[in-house]
C-alpha cells in the first residue's frame, strides 16, 4: 500500500511530466487539444489509431482537415509522435446531452446559435512515426504507449519534415501536400534513388510534363557534373531555355545552353524542300547582295552551308517563333562535290531572354548500323538476331556476283532475276539459309520498316530539286564524337515521329547505345561514371509490352534495353525516369526495376498497375501537380506532394 507522502510524491511526478510535455510541444507548435481521456488510449502491434480531443474554441481557431499531421508528446516519456488525422467527429450541444430530435426541441434552438458548435471535436488519429530526441531524429514505427491527456499540437513546419525522415538533399520534386493544402516543406528525392530508377504515370494535363521538366532543372542544379538527356516526342522539353508566364514562386532559372540532336528524315527533306531551297536562297541574296540562286553556286562548301541554314531556319520557327537568331553552320568537305554537316551553332533571343542551340543533325548510315540493327531497333526477333550477319552476308555477295547496284532505300532489298521470277537477294539469302518463313517475313518485314522510316543513309541531292547545276551532295550522318554530344542538356527532338513513335525506337535504342559505349569506356579506363539522368516521356512508345504493336515488336530486343539501362546503368551512375499515361501498354520489367513509383491524377487501374492503388481516393480527383511517391528512401514509404508551378515557359494542355 502506498501512503499519503508517496501518492503526492507521484501525483507531483506526474505533474511535471505533464508541463514537461506541455513545454516541449510548445516549441514545436501550438497545443490544440489532448490525447482522450475519456476512452481508452490502447495501440498494439497491428493497430495504431487513437482519438485525441479538442476544445469547441481551439477546433474554431485551428482548422484541422483530413490528412492533416498533428504532433503529440507523450507525458511519461516525452516521446515525440507524429501522426495523421484520419477522422473528425463533430456534435452540437443537443447531441452531446442526448437529445432526441423533436419539432418541440428543434424551434426552441435556433440553427444559427453558436454556441451549439461549441462542443470538444473527437479526432481520429493514424500514429505514424516517433522520436526519442528531436536533435538526433531517426524516425520509426510508433512502439510507444501513447498516455491519456498527453498534449496535442499543430506541428511546425520542422517537426513535420523531421518526424517524417525527409532527405534534406537531392532532387526538388515539390512542396509536401497535406490535408488538401501545400506546406513550404521540400520534399526530395536523393541522387542515389534516381539510379535506381523511377516511373512516373499521371493522365493528360495532371501536371506529369511539368514535373519531369521541373525534376530535369533540379537535375542540372542539385547534382554535381550532371549530364540529362531527354528524349522528347511533342516539343515541350525544347522549351527548358525559356522563362515561365508566371515569374512567381521560381527556384531554378532556366537553362541557357542546351545540345538538340534533330533527326533528319527523307520525308522531312521532301516535305520542306520548297522552304529550305527559298530560305538558302533568301540567305544567298542577302549576303551577296545580287539576285542569284543556288544554281549559281560554284563552292559545295557554300552550297552546303546555305541549305544547313534554311534547315535550321525552319527548326527555329517550329521551335522557337519570333526569336531573333544568328546561325553559324559547321561542315567538313568530303570531296569535289559532298559535304557532312556536324553541327550548327544558333544563338537565339526571345521576349528578351537570350540563350544558345547546338543543333546536331543526324541520321544513320547503314554501313555503319546494318550488323546491328536487330539492337537499335526492336523488331527483329531474337532468332532473327542470332543469323543477322549471315543473311546480310549472303545478300551483300548475291549483289555482288550479278553486279547489281540498284539498292532501295534500305540498301539490302537488292532486286534480282531468278529466270522468270524476280526475287531479292535478302529473300534469295533466306531460302538459301532454308529459313522458316516466319523468320524470312520478319526480316523482310522489319527492312521495310526501316527503309519506311527514312532514316538511313539521308542525303540532300541537288539534282533532285534542280535540273541543271552542279551534283552537289549533302550527307547527314551520326557525330563523330558521341561524347562530346551526350553531355550536359541534351533534348533528342523526335517531333518528326509524332505520327508513328514506334519508328522513334530507332533514334532512342541508338544513343542510349552510344550512351552505354561511353560508360564502358570509362569503366575499363577506371574513370569515376559522370552522372547521366535520363527521362524518357511516353516511354509506352519505346519500351511496349507484348503485342502492344502486333507482330512488329520484338519482346526480347525490348526487354534487353531495358535489363542494360536499369541493371547495368546503376553502376554506371545512368539514372532513368520512365512517364507514361498508359503503363498497361508498358513492358512489366520497367515496372519490376523501377524502385520509386510517382502517381499523379489517375484512373483506378493505371493506380493498380503500379502498386498505388490504397491512394486513389486521393488520386484520381486529384489537383494538377499533386502526386504520391511511393520510395523505400522515405521512412513512410509514401509522401504526398505537389510539384512545383512550372519552373520554365510551358503550354498547357488547358
Amino acid at each position: 500500500m502506498y501512503d499519503i507522502k508517496h501518492i503526492a510524491d507521484i501525483e507531483k511526478d506526474v505533474k511535471t511530466r505533464l508541463e514537461k510535455a506541455k513545454e516541449i510541444a510548445e516549441k514545436f507548435g501550438n497545443i490544440i487539444g489532448f490525447v482522450t481521456r475519456v476512452e481508452p488510449v490502447e495501440i498494439t502491434i497491428d493497430k495504431r489509431f487513437i482519438s485525441i480531443e479538442i476544445p469547441g474554441i481551439s477546433y474554431l481557431n485551428n482548422e484541422l482537415n483530413i490528412g492533416d499531421f498533428i504532433g503529440i508528446i507523450t507525458t511519461t516519456r516525452h516521446r515525440l509522435i507524429l501522426g495523421r488525422v484520419v477522422g473528425i467527429e463533430r456534435r452540437h450541444i443537443l447531441a452531446e446531452a442526448g437529445v432526441k430530435p423533436s419539432p418541440d426541441i428543434l424551434d426552441i434552438v435556433e440553427p444559427g446559435d453558436i454556441s451549439g458548435l461549441l462542443t470538444p471535436a473527437k479526432v481520429k488519429v493514424e500514429l505514424i512515426t516517433e522520436c526519442e530526441d528531436f536533435d538526433h531524429c531517426d524516425p520509426s514505427t510508433v512502439y510507444t504507449p501513447i498516455d491519456p491527456a498527453s498534449p496535442v499540437i499543430k506541428p511546425n513546419s520542422r517537426y513535420i519534415a523531421r518526424l517524417l525522415g525527409l532527405p534534406e538533399n537531392g532532387i526538388l520534386l515539390g512542396k509536401l501536400f497535406v490535408g488538401g493544402r501545400e506546406i513550404d516543406i521540400d520534399v526530395k528525392i536523393p541522387e542515389y534513388a534516381l539510379h535506381e530508377h523511377i516511373l512516373v504515370v499521371g493522365t493528360t494535363g495532371s501536371g506529369k510534363t511539368v514535373l519531369l521538366k521541373n525534376i530535369a532543372l533540379s537535375s542540372v542544379y542539385e547534382i554535381e557534373n550532371v549530364s540529362v538527356i531527354i528524349f522528347d516526342l511533342q516539343g515541350d522539353y525544347l522549351h527548358l531555355a525559356l522563362p515561365p508566364k508566371d515569374s512567381k514562386n521560381i527556384v531554378y532559372k532556366p537553362i541557357d545552353r542546351l545540345t538538340v540532336v534533330f533527326p533528319i528524315t527523307k520525308k522531312f527533306l521532301r516535305d520542306y524542300s520548297k522552304k529550305i531551297i527559298k530560305y538558302a536562297e533568301d540567305r544567298l541574296r542577302e549576303e551577296e547582295d545580287e539576285d542569284l540562286s543556288l544554281i549559281d553556286i560554284e563552292d559545295v562548301e557554300k552550297y552546303s552551308r546555305y541549305i544547313m541554314y534554311a534547315i535550321s531556319r525552319i527548326f527555329i520557327e517550329k521551335t522557337y517563333p519570333n526569336s531573333r537568331y544568328d546561325i553559324d553552320v559547321e561542315i567538313e568537305k568530303v570531296n569535289n562535290n559532298t559535304c557532312r554537316v556536324h553541327s550548327v551553332n544558333i544563338d537565339l533571343e526571345l521576349s528578351n531572354v537570350e540563350f544558345n542551340i547546338r543543333l546536331i543533325p543526324w541520321s544513320l548510315r547503314f554501313s555503319n548500323v546494318m550488323n546491328i540493327l536487330p539492337e537499335i531497333f526492336p523488331i527483329f526477333s531474337e532468332r532473327v538476331s542470332l543469323i543477322f550477319d549471315r543473311v546480310l552476308s549472303i545478300a551483300s555477295e548475291c549483289a555482288r556476283s550479278e553486279e547489281l547496284d540498284k539498292i532501295l532505300e534500305a540498301k539490302i532489298t537488292i532486286e534480282k532475276k531468278r529466270g522468270e521470277e524476280e526475287v531479292t537477294c535478302v529473300e534469295y539469302a533466306t531460302n538459301l539459309l532454308k529459313l522458316h518463313w516466319s523468320q524470312r517475313d520478319n526480316i523482310i518485314r522489319g527492312l521495310n520498316i526501316i527503309r519506311n522510316v527514312g532514316i538511313i543513309d539521308v542525303k540532300w541531292i541537288s539534282n533532285e530539286y534542280f535540273g541543271d547545276g552542279k551534283p552537289y551532295i549533302i550527307i547527314f550522318d551520326e557525330p563523330e564524337n558521341y561524347r562530346d554530344i551526350l553531355d550536359n542538356v541534351v533534348i533528342i527532338d523526335l517531333r518528326l515521329f509524332r505520327e508513328n513513335p514506334q519508328a522513334a525506337s530507332v533514334v532512342v535504342y541508338r544513343l542510349l547505345s552510344k550512351l552505354f559505349e561511353i560508360k564502358d569506356e570509362d569503366l575499363i579506363r577506371g574513370v569515376e561514371p559522370k552522372p547521366t539522368i535520363i527521362l524518357i516521356d511516353e516511354a509506352h512508345n519505346y519500351f511496349p509490352q507484348t503485342g502492344r504493336y502486333g507482330e512488329d515488336i520484338s519482346k526480347e530486343s525490348v526487354e534487353a534495353m531495358i535489363n542494360k539501362l536499369c541493371r547495368l546503368g546503376r553502376v554506371r551512375k545512368i539514372g532513368v525516369i520512365f512517364a507514361t499515361h498508359t503503363p498497361e501498354d508498358l513492358n512489366n520489367l520497367i515496372l519490376q526495376l523501377t524502385n520509386t513509383k510517382i502517381g499523379l491524377r489517375s484512373d483506378i487501374h493505371v493506380l493498380e498497375k503500379v502498386g498505388l492503388k490504397e491512394y486513389a481516393n486521393e488520386l484520381i480527383y486529384a489537383l494538377d501537380g499533386v502526386g504520391v511517391v511511393k520510395s523505400y528512401v522515405y521512412k513512410t514509404h509514401t509522401i504526398t506532394f505537389r510539384s512545383l508551378q512550372p519552373q520554365t515557359y510551358h503550354r498547357s494542355h488547358k
